[in-house]
């Protein structure tokens, strides 16, 4: 497998995948990305851009970011031509097992045998994603926090048979995206989601107790 990841393809441009494709980008890596269709694709990059601009002109970004952004954010016309020759896939597809066993299908047929892939997802267990991948042991959950652009944890979930070996090659791209990296076990909810319950259900209970209102709580 690759040992240090220089171009990344991202696999669905939706909100998620649309973040995280910018947040590489503006790192300053070649990022490819592909939606379900070519248009579809071509829309989402058009938005990228626009909501970069917009998050550039409220101060979210620094200036120039959506230049840099533009310079390294590039189309592909499908899912096969995006992952073609990159060291790195994102799959952020909707949240469907049958979907994402789908599509990680596509992506590691048509990938390099060397390129490790990864499944943004905050759900599904790696070990049931990983039954879709050719050659699981470069198969592992990276999975991002929302909003994408902004936030800094990384979810990393490695399935039974994940070689280890590509932990540090991860950590070292979200590195580069001043992204930091979390190595969590492959149990629902993961870490991440358990801890936003916890502070749901007691921002619900002040609610309910009257000791807030709920404008006041998300104050």
């Amino acid at each position: 497998m690759v040992t240090s990841i220089s171009s990344v393809a991202v696999i669905g441009a939706g909100y998620m995948g649309g973040g995280i494709a910018q947040s590489l980008a503006l790192a300053g890596l070649p990022v490819t990305i592909a939606d379900v269709s070519a248009e579809a694709t071509e829309a989402a990059f058009a938005r990228l851009l626009a909501e970069a601009q917009e998050f550039e002109d409220a101060g979210l970004y620094d200036a120039g970011a959506t230049a840099t952004i533009r310079a390294n954010l590039r189309t592909a016309p499908s899912i096969e031509d995006a992952v073609a020759d990159v060291d790195f896939v994102e799959e952020v597809v909707f949240e469907s097992v049958e979907v994402k066993h789908d599509v990680l299908g596509r992506i590691s047929a048509a990938a390099r045998e060397d390129a490790i892939i990864g499944s943004n997802t905050s759900t599904i267990p790696a070990r049931v994603l990983a039954t879709a991948v050719k050659n699981p042991e470069r198969f592992l959950t990276v999975h991002f926090s929302n909003p994408a652009p902004f936030i800094p944890g990384v979810e990393l979930v490695l399935g039974e048979r994940t070689d280890e070996a590509v932990v540090p090659v991860v950590k070292e791209l979200l590195a580069k995206a001043d992204r930091e990296a979390a190595i969590v076990a492959d149990v629902p909810g993961f870490v991440l989601n358990r801890l936003q319950y916890v502070l749901l259900k007691e921002a619900m209970s002040i609610a309910e107790e009257g000791i807030a209102s709920p404008e006041d709580i998300d104050t």
